[in-house]
Protein backbone atom coordinates (compact mmCIF):
# COMPACT_ATOMS: atom_id res chain seq x y z
CA UNK A 1 0.00 0.00 0.00
CA UNK A 2 2.57 2.34 0.94
CA UNK A 3 4.75 1.40 -2.06
CA UNK A 4 1.96 2.28 -4.43
CA UNK A 5 1.48 5.68 -2.54
CA UNK A 6 4.87 6.48 -3.05
CA UNK A 7 5.20 5.51 -6.53
CA UNK A 8 2.02 7.57 -7.14
CA UNK A 9 3.64 10.61 -5.61
CA UNK A 10 6.36 10.31 -7.70
CA UNK A 11 4.72 10.34 -11.29
CA UNK A 12 2.81 12.77 -10.32
CA UNK A 13 6.08 14.29 -8.70
CA UNK A 14 7.75 14.16 -12.00
CA UNK A 15 4.86 15.42 -13.97
CA UNK A 16 4.50 18.61 -12.01
CA UNK A 17 8.39 19.25 -12.49
CA UNK A 18 7.90 19.04 -16.54
CA UNK A 19 5.08 21.51 -16.35
CA UNK A 20 6.50 25.06 -17.53
CA UNK A 21 4.46 26.40 -15.29
CA UNK A 22 6.80 25.03 -12.32
CA UNK A 23 9.56 25.26 -13.68
CA UNK A 24 9.42 28.82 -14.00
CA UNK A 25 7.76 29.13 -10.47
CA UNK A 26 11.17 26.84 -9.21
CA UNK A 27 13.32 29.45 -10.93
CA UNK A 28 12.10 32.16 -8.53
CA UNK A 29 14.53 32.78 -5.73
CA UNK A 30 11.43 33.63 -3.14
CA UNK A 31 10.22 30.14 -3.91
CA UNK A 32 13.52 28.46 -3.49
CA UNK A 33 14.45 30.45 -0.06
CA UNK A 34 10.82 29.28 1.66
CA UNK A 35 11.48 26.00 0.03
CA UNK A 36 15.00 25.82 1.63
CA UNK A 37 13.54 27.20 4.98
CA UNK A 38 10.63 24.77 5.15
CA UNK A 39 13.26 21.71 4.91
CA UNK A 40 15.77 23.23 7.35
CA UNK A 41 11.95 23.93 9.81
CA UNK A 42 11.13 20.23 9.36
CA UNK A 43 14.25 18.75 10.51
CA UNK A 44 14.34 21.76 13.81
CA UNK A 45 10.79 20.44 14.37
CA UNK A 46 11.56 16.79 13.75
CA UNK A 47 15.26 16.96 16.37
CA UNK A 48 12.91 18.98 18.96
CA UNK A 49 10.50 15.84 18.84
CA UNK A 50 13.08 13.44 19.44
CA UNK A 51 14.92 15.28 22.25
CA UNK A 52 11.43 15.72 24.03
CA UNK A 53 10.99 11.92 23.37
CA UNK A 54 13.95 11.57 24.87
CA UNK A 55 13.61 13.99 28.12
CA UNK A 56 10.07 11.83 28.54
CA UNK A 57 11.71 8.42 28.50
CA UNK A 58 14.21 9.83 30.94
CA UNK A 59 11.53 11.41 33.08
CA UNK A 60 9.46 8.14 33.10
CA UNK A 61 12.38 5.37 33.10
CA UNK A 62 11.48 4.14 29.76
CA UNK A 63 13.64 2.86 27.20
CA UNK A 64 14.56 4.48 23.78
CA UNK A 65 13.77 2.59 20.52
CA UNK A 66 17.57 2.27 19.66
CA UNK A 67 18.21 1.12 23.75
CA UNK A 68 15.76 -1.59 22.96
CA UNK A 69 17.25 -2.85 19.94
CA UNK A 70 20.34 -2.88 21.58
CA UNK A 71 18.78 -4.81 24.56
CA UNK A 72 17.34 -7.47 21.57
CA UNK A 73 20.29 -8.35 19.96
CA UNK A 74 21.95 -8.61 23.30
CA UNK A 75 19.77 -11.15 24.14
CA UNK A 76 19.68 -12.86 21.20
CA UNK A 77 23.82 -12.98 21.07
CA UNK A 78 23.16 -14.22 25.04
CA UNK A 79 20.53 -17.13 24.10
CA UNK A 80 23.23 -17.94 20.84
CA UNK A 81 26.38 -17.84 23.33
CA UNK A 82 23.89 -19.99 26.28
CA UNK A 83 23.07 -22.82 23.39
CA UNK A 84 26.73 -23.29 22.38
CA UNK A 85 28.03 -23.90 26.08
CA UNK A 86 24.56 -26.16 26.11
CA UNK A 87 25.63 -28.00 23.13
CA UNK A 88 29.54 -28.89 24.25
CA UNK A 89 28.10 -29.93 27.70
Amino acid sequence: MLDKFKEMAITHGMKLISDPRVMKLMSDPRVMNMLTKTLELQGKVSEGMEDAGKKVATIFRLASHREYQELKEELISLRERLESVERTR
